[in-house]
């Protein structure tokens, strides 16, 4: 054995620390200063890495960026497709109306099976009831 801080029981400590915080398991009542503390008497600078040897991210800050991108996104696009509408219309102002039968039976339609889908699981549900009480 060398005289590495990582050598020996030592690297044993840490590895087991590094898998309590990675379950969320707590860490003699002190939770994350525990395994920061022995991080820091160990002589490791760095934050503990996952299982691939990879450091570990803040995937906090990952979902929050993530997010604003997408709003971001969404706002973006929804002016483009806005433009692009006034711009067809202001070329062919009847071609607003063409296509509105269709989306019309579409919403319908899908309006219809929610509704049948909701009175068959309720007529389900009624005849289990019914059948535990004759029973």
């Amino acid at each position: 054995m060398g005289s590495h801080p990582r050598d020996g029981s030592l690297t044993k400590a840490l590895h087991s620390t590094a898998a309590r915080l990675r379950f969320g398991m707590n860490l003699n009542g002190r939770g994350l200063a525990a395994a920061s503390d022995r991080w820091a008497l160990a002589g490791c600078h760095s934050a503990p890495h996952d299982r691939l040897g990879e450091p570990n991210v803040d995937l906090a800050l990952i979902a929050s960026l993530s997010a604003a991108c997408l709003f971001f996104g969404i706002l973006i696009l929804s002016e483009v497709g806005r433009r692009i509408g006034l711009a067809r219309l202001a070329r062919d102002s009847e071609g607003l109306t063409k296509g509105a039968g269709a989306a019309e039976a579409a919403v319908f339609g899908l309006l219809g099976l929610l509704i049948a889908f909701t009175f068959a699981g309720a007529a389900s549900r009624f005849e289990d009831r019914r059948h535990l009480i004759v029973a």
